[in-house]
C-alpha cells in the first residue's frame, strides 16, 4: 500500500504547478491513475509535506516578514512597510501589511498637483491609511487622513 511519501512523489510536480489543488481531487486522481485505493489522511499529508518541500515549513515564512520589510526599506528608501499582528492565545498572529513603495507615492503626490481641483499639503504630510492599488488597470484608489484635502 502507498504511504505519505509514495504521495509526496507523485503531487509534487502538480503542486509545483498549482499549490492550491484539494486532496480530495488528488485522491481520485491518484487512485484512477495508478489503480489503487488511498486513505484520505494518506493524501492530505503527502500532500502537506510535498508543499513543505516547495514552500519552505509555515512557522519560517513568519520570520520571513521581518526579512520582506528589511529588504523593501534597505532598497526602496523612502517606501513604507507596515504590518499588523494579533495576540492570539500566547501567540502573535500575522494579520494584515501594508507596503507603498516610495516610487508610488511620490508619483502619486506628482499626479495629485497636476489636477486643478486638488490641493496638498506641505511636505509634512503622514500617511495613516491607504486601502487598495489596483494592478490590472494601475489605478490608485487612497484614503486618507487631513493631511490631504481636495476642494
Amino acid at each position: 500500500m502507498a504511504n505519505n511519501h509514495w504521495v509526496r512523489d507523485r503531487v509534487i510536480n502538480i503542486l509545483r504547478h498549482d499549490p492550491t489543488a484539494r486532496a480530495s481531487q488528488m485522491k481520485k486522481d491518484l487512485e484512477k491513475k495508478y489503480n489503487i485505493t488511498l486513505s484520505y489522511y494518506v493524501v492530505w499529508d503527502g500532500m502537506a509535506m510535498a508543499l513543505e518541500e516547495l514552500q519552505g515549513k509555515w512557522d519560517d515564512s513568519f520570520e520571513d516578514v521581518f526579512r520582506f520589510k528589511a529588504e523593501v526599506e534597505r532598497t526602496n528608501p523612502g517606501s513604507i512597510v507596515d504590518s499588523e499582528w494579533a495576540l492570539v492565545g500566547k501567540k502573535m498572529r500575522f494579520t494584515r501589511m501594508f507596503v507603498a513603495f516610495n516610487s508610488c507615492v511620490q508619483g502619486f503626490f506628482e499626479w495629485m498637483q497636476t489636477l486643478p481641483w486638488c490641493g496638498l499639503k506641505p511636505p509634512n504630510w503622514e500617511m495613516e491609511r491607504a486601502t487598495s492599488f489596483c494592478f490590472s488597470c494601475g489605478w490608485t484608489q487612497l484614503a486618507f487622513s487631513s493631511s490631504i484635502w481636495c476642494i
